[in-house]
């Protein structure tokens, strides 16, 4: 999904209305610090500003046009002040590209994509929703048509006036777009930075590790795993902008974020689960957004006049459906034992030692059962634990709300794996009446040959990960130094334009 040129973020239009939810701090935007030489120019200083928080804050009411006009701001003058800071000195001869990855941006790149990803979606969510106030709206005129014949002009040159004063629709595609590429710069900075990190290392608490990045600084084990775990978050954006375009390289963002936070964090950890989750979602959907992609290939060439092909096309054969599956259910199973092990914490119970499944005893529950197959052992591997999480009793100073939604939450994955059960028997159902099909007609043509387990491929075709890589460079794979000097910021005329269809 990514463009052949980065647009900077004073190219955005949010596609989304503001909630109007207002907070006291928000309000106050111009009383925070506007001189960004006041500030220390690297990455902690500008995430821990008053204009980053204030920022933030408007993220969390749902007021993402203040937000993003903050943080525009906020990215105009910590830019200008890094400039000043350069001119004169060694580092002047340094170009644009280097003071567009300068660390004390990221923050800023990382907080305006998030922003606009969250716009976006509030906006679609905002458009499903349109349809019954249309039907409302549509009812009240018809009342007042009746009620009020002889103001039929003084209506027609109203309703005139409202569609020209209605906003024109932001495109999501392009506010997906410039999101990613903020969020795809920010991970630039933030990989370079932490390069050669070793937040493990925590023999000497003073600043032990010198980043070979712009800023040149030393951070602590504590400053070094903050910024880490920043990284984990930005792929775990990105992972979401990929997502929202049915990319199923997504899996690869979500993957390199569950690798840091796993590292960092441990086992038994939120963050971790819903790594966890992210991936399991999106094995569970590739099949049905490869298939999607499919018939929008087909549809492409139809209309181009083009012929019928190969019926199998490029999508995925039965194998490769059943090993998202697998997939899928195994990282569902993980993220139900990080909350097993939470729980278990929270009961004052070893962690692992609870959470330890032995696959012989899930394979015996799973025959006792009368099921057989690898989601069926995902299944009952959790039902045991849930069944030793039935025991527990939490402790004294335990959160008893917070105990009973981890719980409720095992639950949940429990119906989803025995969704996911039924899917796989299903699909074996179905790859064995193809192969059946084919045996029938074994020496016809030359379609395709039976793998062991009655699974049939076609020969020839990538699979769809490598069709997804393709088409969509992902942020961990792009390159670090592809970015290009920032288009100057749109005129007041174009910005009270935006504005205005976004108020």
């Amino acid at each position: 999904m990514a463009a052949p040129a980065p647009s900077s973020p004073q190219q955005a239009s949010s596609s989304s209305e503001a909630k109007g939810k207002e907070i006291a701090a928000p309000t106050h935007a111009e009383d925070a610090v506007t001189d960004a030489s006041a500030v220390t120019l690297d990455y902690l200083s500008i995430k821990h500003s008053p204009r980053y928080a204030i920022a933030k804050q408007f993220l969390s009411s749902g007021d993402f046009d203040a937000g993003l006009s903050l943080i525009e701001e906020e990215l105009q003058n910590v830019r200008e002040a890094i400039e000043k800071q350069h001119v004169g000195s060694n580092s002047a001869s340094r170009g644009s590209e280097d003071i567009d990855l300068h660390p004390a941006l990221a923050p800023l790149y990382y907080l305006y994509g998030t922003t606009l990803l969250y716009s976006v979606e509030e906006s679609e969510v905002m458009m499903n929703g349109d349809g019954d106030k249309d039907s409302q709206d549509q009812e009240v005129g018809d009342y007042k048509e009746e009620n009020n014949e002889n103001n039929d002009e003084e209506n027609e040159a109203s309703n005139q006036q409202d569609e020209e004063d209605e906003p024109a629709a932001a495109d999501p595609a392009e506010d997906l777009q410039i999101a990613w590429e903020n969020l795809d710069i920010a991970r630039a900075i933030l990989s370079r930075l932490v390069e050669n990190f070793d937040p493990t290392n925590t023999n000497n608490s003073m600043k032990a590790h010198k980043s070979e990045s712009f800023d040149d600084i030393s951070y602590t084990p504590e400053e070094q795993c903050e910024l880490l775990l920043d990284l984990a978050q930005i792929h775990t954006r990105l992972g979401d902008v990929q997502r929202a375009n049915g990319n199923a390289s997504s899996i690869e963002d979500y993957s390199r974020s569950l690798e840091i936070r796993s590292k960092l964090l441990g086992k038994f950890d939120k963050l971790v689960a819903d790594c966890h989750y992210n991936i399991a979602k999106m094995y569970a959907e590739a099949p049905t957004k490869e298939k999607e992609r499919e018939e929008g290939v087909k549809g492409i060439v139809a209309a181009l006049g083009g012929g019928g092909g190969n019926s199998n096309g490029g999508g995925m054969t039965k194998e490769e459906i059943r090993d998202c599956c697998i997939k899928s259910c195994d990282h569902y199973l993980a993220f139900g034992v990080v909350f097993a092990g939470i729980i278990a914490k929270m009961c004052g119970k070893d962690a692992e030692a609870l959470t330890k499944v032995d696959n012989e005893v899930a394979l015996s529950a799973a025959s006792i059962d009368g099921s057989s197959g690898g989601s069926s052992t995902h299944s009952q591997t959790l039902a045991i634990l849930r069944q030793r999480i039935a025991k527990l009793t939490p402790l004294p100073d335990t959160d008893i709300e917070e105990f009973a939604d981890n719980k409720d939450m095992l639950d949940e994955i429990q119906e989803t794996l025995d969704a996911a059960e039924g899917s796989e028997e299903a699909l074996k159902a179905v790859a064995e009446m193809k192969a059946n099909e084919i045996r029938k007609h074994a020496g016809k043509g030359d379609e395709g040959r039976i793998e062991e387990g009655g699974v049939t491929t076609t020969i020839g075709f990538g699979t769809s990960n490598a069709v997804a890589a393709s088409e969509a460079p992902t942020a961990a794979s792009a390159p670090t130094m592809m970015v290009v000097k920032k288009k100057k910021k749109s005129s007041s005329t174009d910005s009270s334009a935006k504005r205005a269809k976004t108020e």
